[in-house]
């Protein structure tokens, strides 16, 4: 194979994973959240990133690229739709802010939260 086909087709590579990661991080900034939540009581804080809406293959590509789970929540009331929740805590959140942050464009670009979670 011709490598300068390669390296075209690695750079088309990269330009459509930005693209996606910019995407997901639209998602993040509108359909999500990203903070510090108690585990309970005496049991400090984790990270977790989390995104919830009616479209499953959304969500289901952010499990794809970053781990973590995925919940069905039922409709609740007449004229509601399914959703499906996604979260990453913990190494997987981190892993998955680092990624999205230069994307992020209202979560305040994630810095806040890749340092050690307040007492």
């Amino acid at each position: 194979m011709n490598t300068n086909l390669v390296i075209v087709d690695n750079y088309a590579k990269l330009l459509l994973m930005g693209e996606l990661l910019s995407y997901l991080a639209g998602i993040i900034d509108g359909e999500g959240s990203i903070g510090f939540y108690s585990e309970g009581k005496g049991r400090g804080r984790r990270l977790t990133i989390e995104a919830n809406m009616t479209d499953r293959v959304i969500i289901e590509l952010l499990q794809s690229m970053f781990g973590g789970s995925v919940r069905h929540r039922s409709p609740q009331g007449l004229g509601k739709k399914d959703s499906w929740h996604w979260r990453g805590s913990h190494k997987k959140a981190r892993a998955a802010l680092i990624v999205l942050r230069p994307y992020l464009l209202l979560k305040g670009k994630g810095d806040q939260f890749l340092d050690p979670p307040p007492s």
